[in-house]
């Protein structure tokens, strides 16, 4: 007679609830009898959202994450995948961007604000900067108003974009190449990429931002991290 064969989910419920159980029996010995069955009902239920929840992306987000000292952006899926890109970044990438013009990508933890398929740059996926962590450090620096600074946060609470005509500058976003041609004669030389050379944005090749764009949505996080 042939071996029973569980399948890994039922495996890994059974484990869940042995655990729990074993935490129960450890901890909980000295309830009343009605108070050891609410709490095995309740490990039981938490074993089973548990096991529901790591096969399913119920619930769950992607996020973006961008080291700056390795050019790494880090696309997180609801499924727990990643995905990896080599990035380009602001000319002058040391340092947190401050004002306009300064070419620097900001640090620091964001959102998507935009998402805009309509431009040179083949998509384009608008980061919350300024935050409000920027804007109380430039208020503190005497660089923009306190009406400035409330509207920054304002928009923040509202997950929406920030105004992006300040002293702080903006329009800092995750985009692809505005050069078809120079995109097509380099990328099977330089690859991964060239050397940093935006204005403060993240710069990936066109196919890879068709990826992360499609993969999230306004409201998604983005930790840019030095």
């Amino acid at each position: 007679m042939p071996a029973a064969v569980h399948s890994p989910i039922f495996t890994k419920f059974i484990s869940i609830c042995v655990i729990s159980l074993r935490t129960l029996l450890t901890s909980c010995y000295n309830l009343p009898m009605v108070s050891v069955g609410k709490t095995v009902c309740l490990l039981l239920f938490s074993a089973f959202m548990f096991l529901l929840g790591s096969n399913t992306s119920f619930g769950r987000e992607a996020s973006i994450t961008i080291h700056k000292h390795l050019q790494l952006l880090t696309l997180r899926l609801p499924d727990f995948s990643e995905k990896k890109y080599r990035v380009c970044l602001g000319a002058s990438s040391l340092g947190p961007k401050t004002k306009v013009g300064d070419r620097k990508t900001p640090e620091g933890v964001y959102y998507v604000c935009c998402k805009n398929m309509d431009t040179k740059y083949h998509r384009f996926l608008g980061v919350s900067y300024p935050g409000p962590a920027d804007a109380q450090a430039a208020l503190e620096r005497g660089d923009i108003s306190r009406s400035v600074y409330e509207k920054v946060r304002y928009s923040a609470r509202i997950r929406e974009a920030p105004p992006w005509n300040t002293a702080l500058g903006g329009w800092i976003g995750i985009h692809g190449y505005p050069d078809k041609g120079f995109q097509r004669l380099w990328m099977p030389i330089l690859h991964p990429k060239p050397d940093n050379w935006t204005d403060g944005c993240i710069a990936l090749w066109d196919s890879e931002i068709e990826t992360v764009f499609n993969a999230v949505q306004i409201g998604t996080p983005v930790v840019i991290l030095p």
